[in-house]
């Protein structure tokens, strides 16, 4: 379980540098620090309602899936919110910079597959 823990932080890790990486690209100047630290929380904080009932019902339940998606699109919004106040970018490129890790958060991480 810690080791799972410990993949699952690393690649929240990689996926806000990434982030980091592509606002830069976009003429973002933002500091590197705050901005993958302030991912790796955002990203954790808005999966604690989905791991919550997935603690109580089944992974593939319906209130499980969709906390999942309520709780992404949230998280997308404050990434995006972030990375435009972090880089001082407007909000095209923030969500441009941001679409990318998110993409790759939702399909590896919130929503695994499933086995049957």
């Amino acid at each position: 379980m810690a080791l799972a823990d410990g993949v699952l932080l690393l690649a929240s890790l990689l996926l806000g540098v990434a982030t980091q990486a592509i606002a830069r690209r976009l003429g973002g100047n933002g500091k590197f620090g705050p901005t993958v630290t302030l991912f790796v929380v955002i990203f954790w904080a808005t999966d604690l309602p989905r791991l919550a009932l997935d603690a109580c019902l089944p992974g593939d339940s319906y209130p499980v899936r969709a906390a999942a998606w309520i709780t992404s699109a949230f998280g997308y919004a404050f990434a995006a919110l972030l990375i435009r106040g972090q880089h001082h970018l407007p909000t095209h490129k923030a969500v441009a910079a941001v679409s990318v890790q998110m993409l790759a958060a939702v399909a590896l991480l919130k929503f695994p597959a499933g086995g049957s």
